[in-house]
């Protein structure tokens, strides 16, 4: 089962790469006007600047970016992360890279106005869906070359990357699994795990929708 993940940016949009996004107005000035006269609070995209190079002049002054739940081993973030601060000089404070989706909401309502709070939120599709009203329109740079399906039209999400749900298990403990009915058998039973509360975590909701599509339900 083929599942997604969506990048969102924090009220406010300054976008200088696929993973990057202003502070929100409430922090400090950013809602007030760049130097180029623009309202960081209010773009929408690089051309709200006049281009990518006014964006990025703009994100310099403003100097750092809070990024959330993006751990350095996943999904290439860290060597991300470096190129982007190496190129811009633009400090990245990574907060909480192991957290789940709805501990990056929590952190963006718990620090709401302060300095550390996130930017950008990288979301499992529930938890993103459902908090919407979170996140400032912005289209990336390359918004246009992405499928209409993996975006919402107003450029409030993008789906940033995918992946597919399989089930994993110690070969040395247990019998194959060779399908999710299998996990249902007496052998199986106080040893089938998910990765975290469905109701938070986007890889333990995609665990419970990969099976109840193998079981005839939907999406």
């Amino acid at each position: 089962m083929n599942v997604t993940r969506v990048l969102t940016f924090a009220t406010a949009a300054l976008l200088v790469t696929s993973v990057g996004a202003c502070a929100p107005p409430e922090k400090g000035n950013s809602g007030a006007d760049t130097e180029s006269g623009v309202k960081a609070a209010e773009a929408t995209s690089a051309q709200d600047f006049g281009g990518m190079e006014g964006l990025v002049e703009a994100a310099k002054a403003e100097g750092e970016l809070n990024v959330i739940a993006l751990p350095p081993d996943w999904a290439n973030y860290g060597a991300i992360i470096k190129a982007f601060s190496d190129k811009y000089g633009i400090k990245v404070n990574s907060a909480q890279p192991d957290a789940s989706s709805q501990d990056e909401i929590n952190a963006a309502n718990q620090q709401k106005g302060r300095s550390t709070a996130p930017d950008v939120f990288d979301l499992g599709q529930s938890v993103a869906l459902a908090n919407t009203s979170l996140y400032a329109p912005y289209k990336v740079e390359t918004f246009d070359d992405i499928p209409a399906a993996f975006k919402d039209a107003d450029g409030t999400w993008v789906n940033d990357y995918g992946g597919y749900m399989s089930i994993g298990f110690d070969s040395a403990k247990v019998p194959p699994v060779t399908n999710v009915n299998d996990l249902l058998k007496p052998e199986y039973q106080g040893k089938v795990a998910l990765n975290g509360d469905p109701t938070q975590a986007g890889a333990a909701f995609s665990g419970v929708l990969m099976v109840a599509l193998s079981q005839g339900g939907s999406a």
